[in-house]
């Protein structure tokens, strides 16, 4: 009779111990778990984070293609790079509605601007004429004047025509607001098409 008592109060102490065991283990592994849990939402993080940025640069870089730079010309900040198209843009619609022939065009347009004249189209005195600014060099290094730059620049622009135009405005219209699309969608910073174009990325 002692000895069936005695076995019964060590298997309650066996079962107690047990379930205490059980219990610190309920415990503890939730909080292992949550460590590794929270490991791997990182590095997933992460990942995405890595993918999404690639994503937008590639998608730039191809924006970058349509629209008129020099080789020795600044690298384009993702602003600029917009602001830059959206100019564009507005410049070949310009050229396709006007009876000028687009060389000459261009040039009124750029000495216009240049002469402060009201008259002068939004896109002259915007980042497409800042493309010619002083701060541009040629291939050799040379700094170039503003005068030699517009003339570059027109230059540049003398095989333009209304075919050339019409083609190129609707692609380039096309990736501006696929990309301006995907960064609005893909960025956590505050941005609209009045922001001030940054000087670096």
């Amino acid at each position: 009779m002692e000895q069936q008592a005695w076995d019964e109060e060590i298997h309650s102490q066996s079962v107690c111990m047990g379930s205490s065991l059980s219990t610190s283990n309920s415990v503890s592994m939730p909080i292992g778990c949550e460590m590794v849990e929270d490991e791997a939402e990182r590095r997933t993080a992460n990942v995405r984070e890595r993918k999404r940025m690639c994503s937008i640069n590639v998608a730039f870089i191809e924006l970058r293609n349509y629209i008129p730079t020099f080789p020795f010309e600044k690298r384009l900040s993702k602003i600029d790079t917009l602001n830059l198209a959206i100019a564009y843009i507005s410049m070949l619609e310009d050229i396709l509605s006007s009876p000028v022939e687009p060389g000459i065009y261009v040039r009124s347009c750029v000495e216009a601007a240049r002469r402060n004249h009201p008259n002068a189209p939004s896109w002259s005195t915007s980042e497409v004429s800042n493309c010619c600014d002083t701060h541009n060099q040629n291939l050799e290094g040379d700094a170039m004047s503003r005068e030699d730059a517009d003339q570059t620049y027109c230059d540049c622009l003398d095989n333009i025509d209304s075919y050339y135009a019409r083609h190129v405005v609707e692609p380039i219209f096309c990736a501006i607001v696929k990309t301006y699309t995907f960064f609005i969608n893909n960025t956590t910073m505050p941005f609209t098409a009045t922001t001030t174009p940054a000087s670096s990325e």
